[in-house]
């Protein structure tokens, strides 16, 4: 089901990377312990764009322990409780409580304080935490989430440009028809994450290798690659249809692909573009514009 995030324990081996057989040991030995929290994806987007997931954090994890949404003050002040709960500095809640009052996430009641509900019905979204998650956990599978969104997009569209190839130059990975379980790992480099989640380089790596080390996700970086030799530095310039990082050098052009994300726990699968679906996303004007741009590259 999309939109479910299994968080794993943290383990002692620090390598960087990690085999998907490794991952599914260890999550076949914590996902009877894991717990799952709702979410709402358009929420998590608006506190990245908006600069307030860490509050959005710490309301999930208020949801997590006050299953009611009621914070009740019958036993004294309910913030020292939750201070015991998250570590966290009175300050620090009183500034979060403020912040999700503002956001229409909590509001003021006779008997306390009333968590407000943010999920939609028709569509549920989950993310499966450890029996004690801490506010930085829960912080860090939302923050994947939005990665794992950006793969999804990054899969669309290339399944759109790569239906619009002829039938003997599409790739069958992209079009849905190579394996039933095939699943896509999406190139995405630092810099492109630390301006989707508005944070900067250095937080995405320590949030990748945190995500790595979790067995969430497995990043794999690529190596520099020869596309060209015997040139000028100017032809860097002038480069059409080459994704990725490219530099000059004693004379050659080298490319570097961005790293290269494999959901272990929750994969990224493509549907199979159909006509059907083609012209049903057509509707999208960006989708159509992206296509019209398309076939005028091939065109010409």
């Amino acid at each position: 089901m999309p939109g479910i995030i299994h968080l794993k324990v943290q383990v002692k081996d620090r390598t960087k990377y990690y085999s998907a057989q490794q991952s599914e040991e260890l999550f076949s030995d914590q996902q009877q312990n894991s717990i799952n929290i709702r979410i709402n994806p358009k929420l998590i987007a608006s506190a990245v764009r908006d600069g307030y997931l860490t509050q959005l954090a710490f309301y999930y994890f208020l949801r997590y322990h006050y299953k009611y949404s009621n914070i009740s003050n019958k036993r004294g002040n309910p913030k020292r409780r939750i201070a015991q709960l998250s570590g966290l500095s009175q300050p620090t809640i009183d500034k979060y409580f403020r912040i999700l009052i503002q956001r229409d996430l909590l509001k003021r009641t006779v008997h306390g304080y009333q968590l407000a509900a943010t999920t939609p019905r028709h569509r549920r979204f989950k993310i499966a935490v450890s029996p004690a998650p801490t506010v930085s956990e829960i912080k860090q599978l939302l923050l994947c989430q939005v990665i794992r969104d950006c793969g999804q997009q990054q899969l669309l569209v290339r399944q759109l440009k790569n239906f619009c190839l002829p039938i003997e130059k599409q790739d069958n990975q992209l079009s849905g028809t190579s394996t039933p379980n095939a699943s896509w790992s999406p190139y995405l480099s630092v810099r492109y994450l630390a301006t989707k989640l508005n944070i900067s380089c250095n937080t995405v790596r320590k949030l990748i290798r945190n995500l790595n080390e979790r067995c969430v996700i497995r990043t794999v970086s690529s190596y520099s690659e020869l596309i060209m030799d015997n040139v000028t530095p100017d032809v860097v310039n002038h480069l059409y249809g080459y994704h990725g990082h490219r530099y000059y050098k004693n004379g050659c052009i080298f490319e570097v692909q961005p790293a290269r994300h494999t959901f272990l726990l929750q994969p990224i699968k493509p549907k199979p573009m159909t006509v059907k679906r083609y012209f049903a996303m057509q509707k999208d004007n960006r989708l159509r514009q992206l296509v019209n741009n398309e076939r005028k590259t091939l065109i010409a």
